[in-house]
C-alpha cells in the first residue's frame, strides 16, 4: 500500500535570481528569493512542513567546501561552545546541507557536488513566501559569491514535505488513549 501521508512541492532557486532581492548580500553569501504562491501546487496543508535540499549545483570555481544554512528551520541550531567570539556565526542558523570539492584525477579540475549522506529535514512554516539561504566556507566565514559569473552560479531545488492533513487527523484522532489510572 502506498503511503499517501506525505505531499511534496519542489521549488528550484537559481542562484542568479537571488542576487538582487532585498536582503541579499552576495559578498557575505546571503541569497534571498521571493516565492510566489503559485509555486505551491497542493492547497490542503498544515501550518508547518519539512524543508530539505533535493538537488543542487554550484559553480565549480568556488573552490571550497561549502555549508548551506537557513534561519527558517525550527529544529536546527548551530552549537558553538568554546568557539572564539570572532569565529562565531549566527547561532539561529540551521544546516540544510553541504557541498564538497572533488579534484578530477590527473587534470586538476574541480567539481563541486552536493553531499548528502543523510537528508537534513528542517521543520519550517508551510508555503514560505521567501527563502533565505546563506553559504559558508568550512572555516565559518561567509562565501563571497559577488564575483561569481551569474550564468554559471547554479541552482538549489528545495523540497517541501507536507503531511496530508486528512490522513494525519485520522491517525491522531483514531488513537485509543488508555487512562494511567
Amino acid at each position: 500500500m502506498e503511503d499517501t501521508s506525505i505531499i511534496c512541492d519542489y521549488v528550484t532557486l537559481f542562484i542568479e535570481d537571488g542576487t538582487d532581492t532585498v536582503g541579499s548580500d552576495t559578498a557575505n553569501g546571503l541569497f534571498v528569493w521571493n516565492i510566489p504562491n503559485t509555486a505551491y501546487y497542493f492547497k490542503d496543508r498544515g501550518s508547518v512542513c519539512l524543508m530539505s535540499i533535493a538537488d543542487a549545483m554550484l559553480p565549480r570555481d568556488v573552490g571550497e567546501n561549502i555549508v548551506v544554512m537557513t534561519q527558517q528551520g525550527f529544529n536546527g541550531m548551530v552549537s558553538q561552545v568554546d568557539s572564539a567570539t570572532a569565529d562565531k556565526i549566527n547561532s539561529d542558523l540551521a544546516v540544510l546541507g553541504s557541498f564538497t570539492n572533488f579534484t578530477s584525477s590527473g587534470i586538476g579540475t574541480f567539481e563541486t557536488k552536493y553531499k548528502s549522506p543523510q537528508t537534513i529535514k528542517l521543520l519550517t512554516p508551510a508555503k514560505p513566501r521567501q527563502v533565505k539561504l546563506q553559504f559558508f566556507k568550512e572555516d565559518k566565514t561567509p562565501l563571497d559569491m559577488s564575483s561569481a559569473p551569474l550564468d554559471e552560479a547554479g541552482h538549489i531545488t528545495i523540497k517541501f514535505e507536507y503531511f496530508n492533513p486528512e490522513r494525519l487527523n485520522n491517525v491522531i484522532y483514531s488513537q485509543e488513549y488508555k487512562s494511567a489510572f
